[in-house]
């Protein structure tokens, strides 16, 4: 897929045209399910952050929150499709992924990571980050997960990067956000999850983070 946002994010601190490791062609072993020691595995740099971030239990789990005052516009993390930024287009490359693993245990676990993760983001969007019409779609994961809790009040948007979604996603500050201030998404400007993925998820028993798919984003 390929395309890009209505929009155009400015450069925050840091060179943004380096880019995140290459996390997903590593071959050491990742905790799948530890969600916040995987954070602790790469560096912020090494991940793509652009701006210092940390991360807190909440009451939704694990949250991601500005360890510096971030102001609007600012890209705050870099995604790299094959890099950090995984991309699905179908059931079997998300079984593919998950058959990487050397165990049933690993499968299980990246099954779980899969489902949890598992977001679409509209190749065309207007600055609020909802799609416009007719738009095309990227189903795929960040790895490690960037943390946004929901909320219908984000403070964050996705745009796509120059070049499409070939190259990546940019996530940048919606609005100026403060020192300590929690970084959330709105869930519902992902989209409603396609047939495939809604059959993915009927399949395995599992339920994903799209509106049309639990009772917490609305």
């Amino acid at each position: 897929s390929s395309g890009t946002s209505s929009s155009q994010a400015v450069v925050g601190h840091g060179d943004v045209e380096e880019e995140p490791l290459k996390i997903f062609s590593q071959d050491d072993r990742i905790a799948w399910d530890d969600r916040a020691s995987m954070q602790d595995k790469w560096s912020n740099k090494e991940k793509g952050w652009k701006m210092n971030v940390e991360w807190k239990h909440t009451e939704y789990g694990i949250g991601l929150f500005a360890k510096e005052d971030i102001p609007k516009d600012t890209i705050i993390r870099v995604g790299r499709t094959g890099h950090n930024l995984k991309q699905f287009r179908s059931q079997d490359e998300i079984l593919a992924f998950c058959e990487e693993g050397d165990s049933d245990e690993e499968y299980q676990a990246r099954l779980r990571y899969a489902k949890d993760y598992i977001w679409g983001q509209p190749i065309s969007t207007d600055k609020y980050g909802f799609a416009v019409e007719a738009s095309q779609w990227f189903y795929g994961m960040w790895l490690p997960g960037n943390g946004l809790n929901h909320s219908p009040i984000p403070n964050t948007v996705y745009h796509v990067r120059p070049g499409g979604t070939d190259v990546g996603i940019y996530l940048v500050a919606l609005i100026d956000i403060q020192n300590g201030d929690e970084l959330v998404d709105d869930y519902r400007r992902h989209g409603s999850a396609p047939e495939w993925l809604k059959q993915f998820a009927n399949r395995f028993n599992v339920t994903l983070n799209f509106a049309d798919c639990n009772e917490f984003v609305g």
